[in-house]
C-alpha cells in the first residue's frame, strides 16, 4: 500500500479532530455540557495506529486481520469510560461520535485522492473495533457507577430505618392508646418492608456482581417458616386466600431467613399476578434428601418467550402491568442457588402456575444427596 495514505492522516490529523469536534458538537447537545470535550491524548493516538495500519503493503483479503492488529483496544476503552462518567451522555451518543469520525477521516483524505478498498476496510475495522470496545468500557462503567450509588444509598439508609423501628417499637410498648398503636403497628410493617427492600437491593447487587447471595446456617422447619409465612398473608389479603399443605415437619440445615424471603417473594408474586379471589395454594413435601416448596397460583399463564428470562433482574413480565422493581425472582433464584437447589417453573391455562423449589436437606451432604436440577421429587 502507498505510503501517501498514511502520511496525509498523519499531516492531516489536527484538521480531522477539529472538524470532528465542530461536527459532534452540532449534532449531539450533552457535547457541550462539558469541560473537555476531547481525550486529547486517545483520539490522535487513534489517527496514529490507523496511519500505522495504513502504511504497510498488504492485500485486501489480508486488510481485517491488518486492521485487528491495530491496538485500538485501549483507545476505545479509555474513550468509553469517560463518556460514561459524564451527565446526560448515552450509549448512542458515543456511538454516533465514532461514525462522525469516520465519515470525517474518508471525507479529509478523499479530498486530493480517493481511497483503495483494502485502505477504506481498514479504516472501517479500526473504527468498529474501537466502536465496540468504547461501548464494552462504557456499560462496564456505568454499571460500576450505579452500583457503587445503590450500594452508598443502601448503607446509609439503614441507620435511619433501623432507629425509626427502635422508636416504634417503643412508643407500641408504652402508648396507651389504640389508635396510636394501630397506626404504630403498620408504620412498623411499612419500616420491616422498606428494610426487605434494601436488604434485596444489596442481595441484586451482589448478584449483578457474578457473586452468590450470602446465607446463614441453622436448624429450621420449612413447613413451620411456610405456614407463618401463610398465615400472615392471609391476615393482608383477604381477597386471596392461601392455602397451606404440608405433611409434617420438614427439618434441614438452610438459612432460615432466606427461606422466608423465598416463599415471601412467591406468595406475593402469586398474588399479584393471580386471578382476583383465587387461592394461592402453597405446599411444601419431603423425600430422604430433598425438599420441596411449590407455590401455585390460577391465571393466565406466563408466556413461553418469558420463561427464559422471569429470573433475571429488574425483569417484569410485559404480558402484565404490575409495579415493582424486578427484583424478587432473580433473589429467589440466587437464595435457592446459594442452598445449591434448582427451581422452576410450569405455566399453561388449564393448570394455572406453579414456581417449584428443590433444595438438599443438608448442605454438607450436597456432593452425595442432591439429584440433578432436572430430576423431579419422587413423592
Amino acid at each position: 500500500m502507498e505510503k501517501g495514505t498514511s502520511e496525509r492522516l498523519r499531516s492531516k490529523s489536527d484538521r480531522i479532530i477539529k472538524l470532528w469536534i465542530e461536527q459532534v458538537e452540532k449534532d449531539i447537545s450533552s457535547a457541550h455540557r462539558q469541560p473537555s470535550f476531547i481525550i486529547k491524548n486517545a483520539i490522535p493516538e487513534f489517527l496514529d495506529q490507523i496511519a500505522d495500519a495504513l502504511s504497510a503493503n498488504i492485500e485486501r483479503t489480508q486488510a481485517r486481520v491488518k486492521s485487528d492488529e491495530v491496538d485500538i483496544k485501549g483507545t476505545g476503552a479509555e474513550h468509553g469510560a469517560s463518556r460514561a462518567n459524564i451527565k446526560e451522555y448515552t450509549i448512542d451518543q458515543l456511538i454516533l461520535e465514532y461514525h462522525i469520525l469516520r465519515k470525517v477521516i474518508f471525507q479529509v483524505l478523499e479530498e486530493s485522492t480517493p481511497l483503495k478498498l483494502n485502505e477504506i476496510e481498514i479504516i472501517v475495522c479500526a473504527v468498529e473495533r474501537a466502536v465496540n470496545d468504547a461501548a464494552t468500557e462504557f456499560s462496564k462503567t456505568l454499571d460500576i457507577v450505579r452500583e457503587s450509588l445503590s450500594a452508598t444509598l443502601v448503607h446509609d439508609l439503614r441507620s435511619p430505618i433501623t432507629t425509626a423501628k427502635l422508636h416504634l417499637e417503643l412508643l407500641l410498648l408504652q402508648s396507651t392508646d389504640a389508635l396510636a398503636k394501630k397506626a404504630a403497628t403498620q408504620v412498623l410493617k411499612c419500616m420491616d418492608r422498606l428494610s426487605s427492600m434494601i436488604h434485596e437491593l444489596l442481595d441484586a447487587s451482589a448478584l449483578r456482581a457474578g457473586e452468590k447471595v450470602s446465607i446463614q446456617i441453622e436448624e429450621c422447619d420449612l413447613e413451620e417458616i411456610a405456614s407463618q409465612v401463610v398465615a400472615q398473608f392471609n391476615d393482608v389479603t383477604p381477597a386471596t386466600p392461601f392455602i397451606f399443605k404440608s405433611t409434617g415437619p420438614i427439618l434441614g440445615r438452610w438459612s432460615e431467613d432466606g427461606l422466608r424471603r423465598t416463599v415471601e417473594n412467591l406468595a406475593s408474586n402469586a398474588c399479584k399476578y393471580g386471578t382476583p379471589n383465587t387461592p394461592v395454594i402453597i405446599e411444601v413435601k419431603q423425600d430422604s434428601n430433598l425438599a420441596q416448596l411449590t407455590v401455585h397460583n390460577e391465571g393466565e399463564p406466563i408466556p413461553n418467550e418469558e420463561r427464559d428470562n422471569i429470573f433475571q433482574e429488574f425483569h417484569r413480565l410485559r404480558a402484565f402491568e404490575k409495579p415493582g422493581w424486578g427484583l424478587g425472582l432473580s433473589l429467589v433464584k440466587g437464595i435457592v442457588e446459594a442452598h445449591h437447589g434448582n427451581i422452576r417453573v410450569e405455566s399453561s391455562k388449564e393448570k394455572g402456575t406453579s414456581f417449584i423449589i428443590q433444595i438438599p436437606k443438608n448442605l454438607e451432604e450436597k456432593a452425595t444427596k442432591v439429584q440433578s436440577p432436572s430430576t423431579k421429587l419422587a413423592l
